[in-house]
């Protein structure tokens, strides 16, 4: 994980690095939060995304998905194309102001048709 942090703040201009600290200082509770409300993998990482984006940045909540992938495809987890597009439509929902508060973001990310991924 330290890996794929240090990545995304190698990739990112100097705006997003001072704007990839809210995604941080936010991850831990926010997935606390969707994992008691949240079984599915795919509408877990929306959620994550949507809530984030909510307060943060949407280009360093994309990159913080990233991240995640990354780790994953370096050990840390299982990646997943589709985590990604996940990520994407959790930020989109927030940004088009669907969801706009962590309660609309589950639900709205629970009830998606994720067989259209």
């Amino acid at each position: 994980m330290k890996l794929a942090l240090l990545f995304l703040f190698i990739c990112s201009n100097t705006f997003a690095q001072e704007k990839f600290i809210c995604s941080l200082l936010r991850a831990k509770k926010t997935v606390e939060f969707v994992n008691s409300q949240v079984s599915l993998d795919k509408a877990k990482h929306c959620s994550v995304s949507c809530i984030l984006n909510l307060d943060c940045s949407k280009t360093e909540v994309y990159l913080f998905g990233l991240g995640k992938e990354l780790a994953d495809l370096l050990g840390a987890g299982e990646p997943d194309v589709d985590d990604i597009k996940a990520n994407r439509i959790g930020i989109n929902a927030s940004e088009v102001q669907i969801a706009n508060d962590s309660q609309e973001c589950v639900d709205y990310c629970v009830n998606f048709d994720w067989r259209v991924l």
